[in-house]
């Protein structure tokens, strides 16, 4: 039983890397607010203009939670990886045309 699976669910062979590790620690998360943002990520203004080629995502943007983060681990974690994946397509298209 490698890596405390049953043999069944190691089904796949992995022979050709690079491979990556990385080592993550939980934490709980609070803010209140966070930089304002658009469906895309992009920043906005008190006027609530986009504020050309800067973008905010995960912890630093207000895109999902309101007054508090969830104390579920990996929450949060999850906002970051997404949001981050939808700013940078947008982010990558706004450098790609200035």
């Amino acid at each position: 039983m490698d890596l405390y699976k049953d043999d069944r669910f190691m089904t796949l062979l992995v022979k050709e890397g690079p491979f990556y590790a990385v080592r993550a620690n939980s934490t709980t998360l609070g803010t209140v607010g966070g930089a304002l943002v658009n469906e895309h990520f992009e920043a906005l203004n008190v006027k609530r203009q986009v504020i050309d080629g800067i973008y905010a995502v995960g912890n630093d943007s207000s895109g999902l939670y309101d007054s508090s983060y969830p104390t579920i681990e990996g929450l949060s974690n999850a906002f970051a990886w997404n949001s981050g994946r939808i700013a940078g397509r947008y982010a990558s298209a706004y450098a790609a045309m200035n």
